[in-house]
């Protein structure tokens, strides 16, 4: 009886460490599909000084209302150093890591239609145990550095351009003092 307590503390021990690891890691180490099936990892974040990741999803009306505002945003500023990432939390996949092609499909008219044209990711297994696991609400928006690293706070709910814009000038400048 002894032997089983001290192993199941043992394995309550690992479980809880590497959730912790999992939680460090953010987004320094992951993989997960775009849109067209590419495979991508966190070499995503290695030519731009800050990304902003933004965390929607297809049923939510404030995600779709600033996505032409980021796709301008996008195209303003990837002079500067700074990337914007769609991570898509409501296409889920299926037991075999696939994922259903109607669902892509809308997703990818609904990106076209909000002229959002930048990097959009579908949710791994990685993504969901980096930051989708805990992601209570949409849209949920952060900034990561160039190694993946989060910058500054998660932001939830949509925003104006310009405030979106604020907010990157002021976290652009943060890393790169």
């Amino acid at each position: 009886m002894m032997k089983k307590t001290i192993l199941l503390l043992a394995l309550s021990l690992v479980l809880v460490l590497s959730q912790g690891a999992l939680a460090e890691a953010g987004f320094t180490a992951f993989t997960a599909p775009d849109l067209e099936g590419n495979e991508v990892d966190q070499s995503i974040f290695a030519d731009y000084d800050l990304t902003m990741i933004n965390i929607w999803a297809t049923f939510c009306g404030p995600c779709l209302n600033e996505m032409p505002d980021l796709g301008e945003l996008a195209a303003a500023y990837a002079e500067k150093g700074v990337a914007i990432v769609g991570i898509v939390a409501d296409v889920p996949p299926k037991a075999d890591g696939s994922f259903d092609p109607a669902m892509v499909a809308m997703v990818q008219e609904l990106v076209e239609l909000t002229g959002a044209d930048y990097l959009h990711l579908l949710p791994s297994a990685d993504l969901i145990a980096a930051k989708l696991g805990q992601v209570s609400a949409v849209p949920e928006t952060l900034f990561v550095d160039s190694q993946g690293r989060q910058v500054g706070d998660s932001y939830i709910g949509s925003r104006s351009g310009e405030a979106w814009a604020a907010i990157i000038d002021e976290l652009l400048e943060q890393v790169k003092e």
